[in-house]
Parts: structure tokens; sequence; C-alpha cells
């Protein structure tokens, strides 16, 4: 099993000064000494302070680490210095607006993606962090086209995921944590997908293609019956953490309403309808209905084709 490399917080001092394991990393988070655990209670405050020069300053206060990337004991944390991949890869959501949403989402990307390692909350407590087990990248243009692909899996977060860790020497600051998620690193899956299509660049002059301009009026409405079906499909499992599956489930929608595929009204509609006659929504509607509606127009910033 790979060491993850650590180092010094501060980022003037970017040499690595060791190496732990997994399980050292994961008791590190859940039972962090009194000192991290004071410095953790600072952070938590200058964050719902928002005071970001001093949040920043106290994060440089932490331990860090470069878990997707071999770097001997000594060396500067940076692309020259790596000797090769590991099989982690760190995860990253952010901006979230509370720290029940935060353990919502924690909660919710642990238990629906077996290839997660651990998940847990960020310094802030706004933000929740992960480890992925991936196969072992040969170089980093295979790192890219994976990270392509996971970043368009877990799109479905909206714009909580935080795409900076496409950064394979990225620094993953110690956290803490009393309830981190994890499970062993034989019983997670492996994360194969990679995505090696280019991006497409639509010159600034040019107009999107319309949706209407590109399919015929039986593909327009297929394509239309597809997302219902889908999302209805989505809905229909929900029977426990309402929040975040249904606010994953609306910025697919979204996403689709984005490409052209439903109208936004509709899909607000449809949702509506949907979240109205599943049983397990009951008990919040009227929030339900919020959360819809914020995720649909969220996920139409960020259009998906089929």
């Amino acid at each position: 099993m790979d060491l993850i490399p650590y180092y010094s917080g501060n980022i003037r001092r970017s040499k690595c000064i060791g190496h732990i394991t997994y399980e050292q990393f994961v008791e590190r988070h859940k039972n962090p000494n009194k000192r991290t655990r004071v410095l953790m209670e600072k952070i938590n405050a200058a964050s719902l302070a928002k005071d970001i020069e001093l949040k920043k300053s106290l994060k440089g206060h932490l331990f860090a680490f470069t878990p997707s990337v071999e770097i001997e004991v000594g060396m500067q944390r940076g692309y020259k210095n790596m000797k090769g991949f590991t099989q982690y890869k760190q995860l990253d959501f952010d901006k979230i607006e509370d720290k029940e949403t935060a353990i919502q989402i924690k909660n919710h990307v642990f238990e629906y993606n077996p290839e997660i390692l651990c998940a847990y909350l960020s310094p802030s407590g706004l933000g929740v962090k992960c480890l992925l087990k991936t196969v072992r990248c040969q170089d980093i243009e295979q790192f890219r086209a994976m990270h392509k692909a996971i970043e368009t899996h877990f799109s479905a977060y909206g714009d909580y995921f935080d795409s900076a860790v496409k950064n394979a020497i990225l620094p993953l600051f110690l956290s803490a944590d009393s309830s981190i998620l994890h499970r062993s690193f034989n019983e997670a899956k492996a994360w194969k997908q990679e995505d090696w299509s280019k991006t497409k660049y639509v010159a600034l002059n040019d107009s999107p293609t319309d949706f209407g301009d590109r399919y015929s009026n039986r593909q327009k409405q297929y394509f239309l019956n597809k997302t219902i079906r889908i999302f209805k499909s989505k809905l229909s499992l929900i029977n426990q953490d309402g929040h975040p599956q249904l606010r994953s489930a609306c910025l697919i929608l979204g996403s689709r309403c984005g490409a052209g595929y439903i109208d936004v009204q509709d899909a607000e509609t449809l949702a509506e309808e949907e979240i109205k006659s599943n049983q397990y929504l009951q008990k919040d509607i009227k929030n339900y209905i919020l959360t819809s509606v914020w995720a649909i127009n969220e996920g139409k910033k960020n259009p998906k084709d089929y």
C-alpha cells in the first residue's frame, strides 16, 4: 500500500518531512492531538466570521499532504520531484452553506461511491474532503484523463465540487473529524474510468447551436422522455438523506435544461410533482421544493449532453 507524503502547512516550507500510511491518515483525522483541536476551533471561528486572511494564516500551522504523488523526504513538493503516482486521489467539496449540509454531503458521497476510501469535514467545517482509491496512473496525461472522468461524475454535486484537485500536487490540509467515514483499502473499489476527449472550444463570435437545430422532433421527444424517466427513477429511490439526493438529482436535471432537453419551468414543475408524490419527502415539502428550484437553476449553468 502506498505511503502519503506530508509537509508543513507553511507554503514557504514545501519540503516533504515524512510519510504516513492510509490507516495513520485516518487516525490523525479521527483523533487529532490537543494542539490540532485548538487550531481547528480557531479556523472554524475565522470561517464563520468570514475572516479569510486569518483563516489562511491559521491553516499555515497545519500539516499538509499530497496523497496522489510519491515524493521523497527532503524533496520539494513539485512535479519535477515526483517519483510516480499513488492509488489515492483527493476530492474537495467546498463553499457549502452550513455544517448540516456539509455532513449530508459527506454521508452521501461516501455511501453512494464505493471508490471513496474516507470522507470527512474540512478544517472550516463547511467543506468535505475525501480520498478516492484509483488505479495507478502511469503519467500526468493519464492522471488528467482520470480527473476529467471524475469531475464529470461528481458534477452531480454542482458547484460544491472543486476542480482544483486536477492538480496532483495540491496540498491537502490536515483536518479533524471524529465522525470520519472510512473503509479499508482492500474493501474499496478502484476508480478506473478515464476521459481522453478533447475539450471543445466555441469561438467568441459564434453563438451556440440551438437545440432545435440539432435534432428532429422525434429525437427531441426521445431525449425529453429519457430526461423525465431518469429523474423520476432517481427520486423513486429516495428513502433517506432526502436533501442531498434530491439536490444531486435536480443538479443533473438542471444540466439537461442547460443542454436544451427540457425547459426550466417544466423541470421545476416535474420536480415539484415528484416531491409531492414521494412518501419520504412529505416531511419537509416546502424546503424540498426550494432545494429543487435552486439545484435546477445551478445545474443549468453546467450543460450536459447525452
